[in-house]
């Protein structure tokens, strides 16, 4: 599991590019053969969504965007995938 956080004593606080960064090293070349399919959901306008994209393709997911009034619906399309 990715640890995305800092502390007030100074600590590096990693971004969220340096935590999917990590999280795409750590993914097995075989994700999308073996099932796993990743759903990214860009809420927001300061979501990288080349990043999340990359984890979609990476996995045989897809890459949904959403905001407050649109998540339940992202949720359905989500689930209607699997």
């Amino acid at each position: 599991m990715l640890d995305v956080s800092g502390s007030m004593e100074g600590e590096r606080i990693r971004t969220a590019r340096d935590a999917t960064v990590e999280f795409l090293s750590r993914l097995p070349a075989n994700a999308e053969a073996d099932g796993v399919k990743i759903f990214p959901i860009a809420f927001g306008q300061a979501a990288d969504q080349d990043v999340l994209n990359r984890i979609a393709n990476v996995t045989g997911g897809r890459l949904f965007s959403a905001d407050p009034t649109s998540i339940s619906n992202v949720y359905l399309s989500i689930s209607a995938e699997q």
